[in-house]
């Protein structure tokens, strides 16, 4: 089909420029790795603080018996 105004055959491709696809494509990968890694991060260290807050609260009962 050819474009009227140009006066040649339009392709929606022919336009299309590829590295700034290809660099908005890795932006959004790279977005989703870091997305994932920090979550990952988050959970690792919430579990720890929960761990650590279960050691000391039993501590606390340990060394509140042992006092009495």
């Amino acid at each position: 089909m050819k474009d009227k105004l140009l006066g040649s055959d339009f392709s929606f491709f022919d336009g299309l420029n590829y590295d700034l696809l290809a660099s908005v494509f890795i932006a959004v990968l790279g977005y989703c790795l870091v997305h994932a890694f920090t979550s990952w991060r988050d959970r690792v260290n919430k579990r720890r603080e929960i761990r650590a807050e279960f050691l000391n609260r039993s501590y606390d009962q340990v060394a509140k018996i042992v006092t009495a």
